[in-house]
This record gives structure tokens, C-alpha cells and sequence, in this order.
């Protein structure tokens, strides 16, 4: 527990939460208490999510200035999330949406060459 309990710290300390650890920390460190195999929380535009078994059980909104970093954390491990993670291909120049669309051609051509609709 005592490992845990510095790692959320560290984890408030990153995610610029600092200032509210003392309402934060325990009810972190509580979740974290059993099957921490299975939860972890991250933090996005000054939201804690509690996820368990990847479903949200808890949401915690802490103020302050929402900025793009995302922070996760697991019980024992601190890392920051770049946000076009969480967007995917929906961020407009990304390498996926381009991928994306590129498959899709290659998908619709494949279609076409199948059922006999070749233009050659």
C-alpha cells in the first residue's frame, strides 16, 4: 500500500492535481486496494475516470484549467497519453484517417473487381 500511495502522488503530481491531493489521494489509493489487476483511472480535461474491468464505475471532476494532457494510471505505473490516442481517426491529418481512407478505396476496388463491375 505504501508503494501505491507514493505512486499516486506521483500521479497527482504529474497530472498538475497536486493541490487537491489531500481529497484525492485516499479515495485513489482505496480504489487501488483489491484487484488492482483490474483498474486503472485516467485523467482528461481535469476528469479522474475509476475504470474497472474497462467499464467506468466513477468520475471525479477536479476544476481547473482543462489542458490536452491525459494522464493513466494503474496502481503502479504513471503514463502520459498522447490526446490523438483518444481521438483516433478522427483527428483531421493523422496517419489513421489517411490509412483509413486509403483502405477503403482498396476495399470499394475490391468490390467492384468481384462483382464484374471492372471499367477495363
Amino acid at each position: 500500500m505504501q508503494n501505491t500511495s507514493q505512486q499516486t502522488q506521483l500521479f497527482l503530481d504529474r497530472a498538475s492535481l497536486a493541490d487537491k491531493s489531500e481529497q484525492l489521494k485516499p479515495v485513489i489509493d482505496t480504489f487501488f486496494s483489491t484487484d488492482i489487476g483490474h483498474k486503472h483511472i485516467i485523467v482528461k480535461r481535469s476528469i479522474i475516470y475509476f475504470y474497472e474491468h474497462d467499464q467506468i464505475v466513477n468520475s471525479i471532476a477536479c476544476g481547473g484549467d482543462a489542458d490536452n494532457s491525459i494522464y493513466t494510471f494503474d496502481g503502479l505505473k504513471v503514463s502520459r497519453i498522447a490526446p490523438q490516442y483518444f481521438i483516433g481517426s478522427a483527428f483531421v491529418g493523422s496517419a489513421a484517417a489517411q490509412d483509413m481512407h486509403s483502405a477503403n478505396n482498396n476495399n470499394n476496388n475490391n468490390n467492384n473487381n468481384n462483382n464484374g463491375n471492372n471499367n477495363g
